[in-house]
């Protein structure tokens, strides 16, 4: 799998799993190739044109990764993450 097809399918992971805060969304940024998958970190922006310091911040999972092998998704723990 190379890297636009990869990018395409967490686009799509992230379309159908919208971020439950208003006024932000999803940002797909600092992805890596690994030898067996893709690996996205779970990054936001807001929506409002205010500075970055001023965003809410909120927790969750740090990453998921996508499949080379066959473009499943799977969201990573933080301990997998480590």
């Amino acid at each position: 799998m190379n890297e636009t097809e990869a990018i395409r399918i967490a686009e799509r992971y992230l379309n159908e799993n919208p971020l439950d805060h208003p006024g932000y969304e999803w940002e797909l940024r600092d992805w890596t190739e690994r030898a067996d998958d893709w690996l996205f970190p779970f990054c936001y922006r807001s929506k409002k044109d205010i500075p970055s310091e001023q965003w809410e911040q909120f927790g969750g999972a740090p990453a998921f990764v996508v499949s080379k092998t066959d473009g499943s998704v799977r969201v990573l723990s933080w301990d997998e993450y480590s």
